[in-house]
């Protein structure tokens, strides 16, 4: 007899495309809003001037400028994971 041409490996599976989606990178956001935070709350502590708080204790400039960096890079970092899972959310 012949070969038969209606079955075998793949005869009759349908080859559905769906389209991609692309997924914020977490981690990209999260580094990049807390390298941003650091340099603008650095910059923030170096060029305001005044480093004496309410009680009257000083702080060196290197301190104002690493204490603000950090807390800079909290705050900025945890926008960029916000916006990142709003984002995502919205796909």
């Amino acid at each position: 007899m012949g070969a038969d041409r209606c079955g075998g490996p793949g005869a009759g599976s349908v080859t559905h495309v769906s389209p991609t989606h692309r997924y914020p990178n977490f981690t990209a956001f999260i580094a990049t809003g807390a390298i941003l935070g650091f340099i603008a709350g650095s910059a923030v502590a170096y060029f305001v001037p005044g480093n004496t708080t309410q009680f009257g204790r000083v702080y060196s400039d290197t301190t104002s400028v690493v204490f603000m960096g950090v807390v800079g890079a909290f705050v900025f970092g945890l926008l960029a994971a916000v916006v990142a899972v709003l984002l995502d959310r919205r796909r």
